[in-house]
C-alpha cells in the first residue's frame, strides 16, 4: 500500500492481546479517536464490536489495507509478524524492540522500503514532554557536562510475562535495555561496549551496571534491569551541580520532576506530562513519512547495540 498523506489513522488491528494491549494500547486508541476494529490473538476472548481472529493468515484476507496494524505480541515474534503484514501492504506499529538481531532488522527495513509502507516503533517515552526537555538540555549543555547517570530499574515481576521468559535470549536487555540504548542514540553519544565495562549488580536479580568512558575523562554510568526499588531518571552533572530528569522513560500521563541541585540549594520544576501512546497514535501520517529514513537508521543502530550487549551478557 502506497504511503499517503492522509490526516491520520482511522482504524486499527491489534496483534497479541495481553496486559499491555488491554491496559495501555486500547485506552490510548480510544483517546486518539482510532477505531479498534480487529484483534488477532491465540487466546479465546470476546470484546464488544471488535472482530477477533485466532488465525493471522485468515485475518490478512479480510482486514482493509488502510487499517493500522499494532503488534503487541512477545518480542521474538515482532520481526516475523511485521514482515508478514508489510508484505501485504499494511502500515505497522511494533512494540519495542522491532527485532532481536541485525539480520532481522535489516530484513524488516528492506521489506518496508520495498512495499512503501510505514514502520513505527512504539517507543512511547520519545513522544513525551520530558523526552523533549532532556534532548534540549543536553544539546545546550553537552560540552559542559562531566557525567551522565542513566537509571532504569523496575521491581522483579511476580507474574508470568514475556519479560521473564527465556524464549528470546535475555529478555530484560531487549525490554528495559532498549530504553537505555535508545536515549544514547537520540543524544547522539558515540560509544563502544566492552565486557570490561559491564558488570552484573550483586543483588541476585537480572540487572547491569555499565560504565562508558568518554573523552576528557567524562563518563556515562548506566544501571538498568530488575531491582528492589523503582528508579527511572537521567542525571547530568556539571561540576558540582546535578540536574535530574525524573521518570524519563515513563510514557503514561503523570506529574514528573526536574530538579536542580547545587551544594545546599535545591530547585524543583514540576511538569505534567502527556500520554506518549496517545501522542503516537494521534500523529498525522505525513509526520511519520518525514521521519521515514531517520527512523530506519535509528532502528538499525539500536538493534545492533542491543544484540551486542546481549551477547556480552550471555558469554
Amino acid at each position: 500500500m502506497k504511503i499517503t498523506n492522509n490526516a491520520s489513522f482511522k482504524t486499527a488491528c491489534i496483534v497479541g492481546y495481553g496486559n499491555h494491549a488491554r491496559n495501555k494500547i486500547i485506552p490510548a486508541l480510544k483517546k486518539a479517536n482510532i477505531n479498534l476494529k480487529f484483534l488477532i490473538s491465540s487466546k479465546k476472548i470476546k470484546l464488544d464490536n471488535i472482530i477477533i481472529f485466532n488465525d493471522i493468515n485468515k485475518a490478512l484476507d479480510i482486514i482493509d489495507k488502510k487499517t493500522l496494524i499494532i503488534i503487541c505480541s512477545p518480542p521474538h515474534l515482532h520481526a516475523k509478524q511485521s514482515i508478514l503484514f508489510i508484505k501485504h501492504g499494511f502500515n505497522v506499529i511494533v512494540e519495542k524492540p522491532i527485532a532481536l538481531n541485525e539480520k532481522e532488522i535489516r530484513e524488516v527495513i528492506l521489506e518496508t522500503e520495498n512495499f512503501k509502507v510505514l514502520l513505527i516503533e512504539n517507543f512511547m517515552y520519545e513522544h513525551t514532554k520530558m523526552f523533549k526537555k532532556v534532548v534540549t538540555y543536553f544539546k545546550k549543555e553537552k560540552t559542559q557536562i562531566d557525567r551522565i547517570n542513566i537509571n532504569f530499574i523496575i521491581p522483579a515481576l511476580k507474574y508470568k510475562s514475556f519479560r521473564n521468559s527465556k524464549k528470546f535470549g535475555c529478555s530484560f536487555i531487549f525490554d528495559i535495555g532498549s530504553y537505555v540504548i535508545s536515549i544514547l542514540n537520540h543524544l547522539n553519544i558515540k560509544y563502544s561496549l566492552h565486557s570490561s565495562n559491564i558488570r552484573r549488580n550483586k543483588n541476585g536479580l537480572e540487572n547491569l551496571h555499565l560504565t562508558i568512558p568518554q573523552a576528557n575523562k567524562k563518563k556515562i554510568i548506566i544501571n538498568f534491569g530488575y531491582g528492589i526499588r523503582y528508579k527511572n531518571n537521567i542525571i547530568f552533572t556539571i561540576r558540582k551541580k546535578k540536574i535530574t530528569f525524573d521518570k524519563i522513560f515513563y510514557g503514561a500521563e503523570a506529574y514528573k520532576n526536574i530538579s536542580y541541585k547545587s551544594s545546599s540549594i535545591l530547585k524543583v520544576e514540576r511538569l505534567f506530562d502527556v500520554n506518549g501512546f496517545e501522542n503516537i497514535f494521534s500523529k498525522k501520517i505525513i509526520y511519520w513519512k518525514k521521519k521515514y529514513k531517520k527512523n530506519h537508521k535509528n532502528y538499525l543502530i539500536n538493534t545492533i547495540k542491543l544484540q551486542e550487549l546481549n551477547n556480552i551478557y550471555n558469554k
